[in-house]
């Protein structure tokens, strides 16, 4: 096996989530609770779009029915997004 192929299990593939909920609160915290405020759903739901697949999450991955609506709703919360931010990688 090829050590690029490992990956570890407890992190998420991708980083898009981390990046957008940043832009929301200056923690974690804050950015996840502001945005399920945001959407009208549980802060649970938006910490498990940080989560890897292997533990019920979306890989870090925002889903795009809600990346839709917050990418509509970012701009009344001053919020600026970015095309790298948009960027699963």
């Amino acid at each position: 096996m090829h050590m690029k192929n490992l990956r570890v299990k407890d992190e998420p593939k991708y980083h898009q989530a981390q990046k957008i909920i940043a832009r929301f609160g200056n923690d974690a915290e804050t950015g996840v609770a502001t945005i399920a405020r945001m959407l009208g759903i549980s802060r649970q739901a938006v910490y498990l779009w940080m989560k890897p697949k292997a533990k019920r999450g979306t890989d870090g991955r925002v889903p795009a029915h809600q990346l839709t609506k917050i990418c509509e709703m970012a701009p009344l919360y001053g919020v600026l997004l970015t095309p790298e931010d948009l960027d699963p990688r």
